[in-house]
């Protein structure tokens, strides 16, 4: 939560998305695939989001919880 305030925080689109992106990676590394399929929203960047998407495929699936609430 802290770093996510700090990332909050930088102006810059590029630094704010790169930030989101190295704590999507320690979600990921985590286990918490629904964090990181939430911050990943939040990355302006294509290229930054490509390379996430390039990285974690699974994070365009359908979240598992959303596929059975239906």
């Amino acid at each position: 939560v802290e770093a996510l305030k700090l990332a909050d925080t930088l102006t810059d689109e590029f630094y704010r998305s790169a930030a989101v992106r190295f704590i999507i990676d320690v979600s990921i590394r985590a286990g918490d695939f629904d964090d990181a399929r939430a911050l990943l929203k939040h990355v302006k960047v294509d290229f930054i989001r490509d390379k996430i998407v390039a990285s974690y495929p699974q994070l365009t699936r359908p979240n598992l919880s959303d596929v059975i609430r239906k």
